[in-house]
């Protein structure tokens, strides 16, 4: 597997279409609780950024793209996040 390829290829995929795939309910505008398993939320703190298809969680302070999400959804390494998501 080419790390470089999958990981540019993967980062492009609507973080919204990632979401989805993940069962994630994702905001058309403003912000959500974390999702994440290790963070209890209970704030609207998550937000997505479509333009830049970038995600980021001012409570926890993570922040990421595509792959990021599943990685911290998962809970999973960064090469099982790229298996994940691949078509």
């Amino acid at each position: 597997m080419d790390i470089k390829a999958a990981t540019k290829f993967l980062n492009s995929i609507p973080i919204t279409e990632v979401g989805r795939h993940l069962g994630l309910k994702l905001p058309e505008h403003g912000g959500v609780r974390c999702p994440f398993p290790d963070h209890r939320d209970s704030n609207p703190s998550f937000s997505i950024y479509r333009k830049q298809n970038r995600w980021i969680c001012y409570g926890c302070g993570r922040q990421g793209g595509s792959i990021d999400l599943v990685k911290e959804v998962l809970g999973t390494s960064f090469i099982e996040a790229v298996r994940h998501q691949r078509p």
